[in-house]
């Protein structure tokens, strides 16, 4: 059966959500053959593609497909996700600890995404602008963008959003030894990723409070935490699966050796 391009575009979707990266892609790259002319559906597919690209760590990849997009809302003029797709490529260096680069395009993001008003695109913002900071040792400044990320998604209520912005606090209060703050900040996130099902965001607040736990001494409770995560990287195929089951064997040694 010959699927039209939407269909295709879909079950890339799918299979992405699913951490089926290489399908996605098969998806994505059969159902861009069939396009022609139309802009709205190809930025569609080249974004798609270049989160495939980013996930799977392949960066000049994801770039490429992103500059592609690019080109077009600048050609569309569409302000919004051109600023959007900036905030991608600028998390693309930042995965690479290309700060200077990261920052770039994060703040080409933020003119755009503040002069449209898109506010829930702007808490994402700030809590990546949050994470470099700390990556540059700058926490005052990481605490300013933190809680900016709050106040931009509390202003949509977003509850995705929210448990982001408390995540991007947890790591702040962290990283400024304030571990009961952090720990508080990481069980609120936690709460709001469990209502709404969200295992990405399960499992991104159990690896950071498996950090917090060993720190405070409780590694039963650190185990708990990670056990969780294993079992999410499992059912998706996330790439720190070996790591974190090589992690959880530790802990496990260590609460049987006394330590």
């Amino acid at each position: 059966m010959i699927l039209d391009p939407v269909s295709l575009l879909n079950l890339g979707n799918s299979a992405f959500t699913r951490g089926q990266f290489r399908l996605a892609l098969s998806h994505y790259l059969k159902g861009l053959e069939s396009i022609e002319e139309n802009p709205d559906l190809k930025t569609d597919f080249y974004g798609n593609i270049g989160n495939v690209y980013a996930a799977s760590g392949e960066y000049d990849a994801a770039v490429l497909y992103y500059q592609k997009v690019v080109e077009i809302f600048r050609r569309e003029e569409n302000y919004a996700r051109l600023g959007t797709t900036f905030v991608n490529i600028g998390n693309v260096y930042a995965d690479q600890n290309k700060n200077d680069l990261a920052e770039q395009f994060y703040m080409k993001g933020a003119l755009l995404l503040e002069q449209e008003r898109q506010f829930n695109e702007l808490s994402t913002l700030y809590g990546n602008l949050s994470l470099l900071s700390i990556a540059r040792k700058d926490l005052a400044g990481g605490l300013e963008h933190a809680e900016n990320a709050l106040k931009f998604a509390k202003t949509m209520n977003d509850p995705i959003r929210i448990a982001e912005a408390f995540h991007a606090m947890a790591r702040i209060h962290m990283h400024l030894g304030e571990l009961r703050a952090s720990l508080s900040f990481s069980e609120s996130a936690y709460s709001l990723f469990a209502r709404h099902h969200h295992e990405y965001g399960i499992a991104m607040t159990l690896f950071h409070q498996t950090g917090l736990f060993e720190k405070l001494g409780d590694l039963e409770s650190a185990i708990r935490a990670l056990e969780e995560v294993v079992r999410i990287d499992e059912k998706y195929h996330l790439p720190k699966l070996a790591e974190n089951r090589a992690r959880l064997l530790e802990l496990n040694r260590k609460i049987r050796s006394g330590q």
